[in-house]
């Protein structure tokens, strides 16, 4: 069966002013349904090939297509942040408003319409775990686990087609990590497209379809979760990933 890619990566590479490469020619493609999991170092350049991915940052080199439209440009950078969700590693809501005000605020930036929006508050919080009391409490004063649980539900209120996770579960309790893992495979389950940045092996495989190491700036063990695993003790798998 042919892969259908919804995102196409092709020879990208990204430095700042005259320092080496944070990366460079990284190519991959990612299909409907596919969820990618990216192990790596501190500083090996994970969060800047998700930021590049989101569009917030450019690459120096290479082309990052949806659907065969550039990111970057016009129409096709317009179609792909309607269907973008992207949790970035640092909580991104506002401490002085409640739970459910930070909700309703990304909602409505992400236009979903002002009636489907209270459904979809509901919904995603019932289905992770957040309580209507712990929904009214500012969110500066929530625990660390509710804070990440409200900045995955902040980036999946208009039902995104592709998401970006930036480490979502780390420094967390057990049952926030589970609850957030759990509501990633139901969504990779339905279709969703994902790249999920993680530290634990454990994590990247409760998630993803197929994982990928990023050192020294280049994109290694490139394969199926089974066939890394093989792979095991020092080999590496080189399928779709370009160094």
């Amino acid at each position: 069966m042919e892969r259908e890619e919804i995102l196409a990566v092709s020879g990208i590479s990204k430095r700042y002013a005259k320092q080496l490469p944070v990366w460079s020619n990284i190519s991959f493609g990612l299909a409907r349904g596919e969820a990618l999991g990216i192990r790596g170092s501190n500083g090996a350049g994970k969060s800047t090939l998700l930021r590049v991915l989101a569009a917030l940052e450019r690459p120096q080199e290479g082309k990052v297509l949806f659907l065969g439209e550039d990111i970057f440009r016009g129409t096709g950078k317009r179609q792909y942040r309607a269907v973008l969700g992207y949790v970035p590693q640092e909580i991104a809501l506002y401490p002085e408003l409640s739970g459910y005000e930070n909700l309703r605020f990304f909602g409505k930036a992400n236009h979903v319409a002002r009636g489907l929006l209270e459904e979809r508050i509901l919904q995603l919080c019932t289905d992770i775990g957040l309580q209507e009391e712990t929904l009214r409490k500012r969110t500066g004063l929530c625990s660390g686990g509710i804070k990440r649980r409200l900045n995955l539900a902040a980036a999946l209120l208009h039902d995104p087609q592709i998401v970006l996770l930036d480490e979502p579960v780390v420094g967390i309790d057990e049952a926030s990590k589970e609850a957030i893992l759990t509501e990633l495979k139901k969504r990779r389950e339905k279709g969703v497209s994902m790249i999920y940045v993680g530290h634990e092996e454990q994590e990247i495989a409760a998630v993803c379809t197929r994982r990928v190491r990023l050192e020294e700036g280049k994109w290694l063990e490139d394969g199926t979760i089974v066939e890394c695993r093989e792979a095991g003790k020092g080999e590496t798998v080189s399928r779709t990933g370009t160094v």
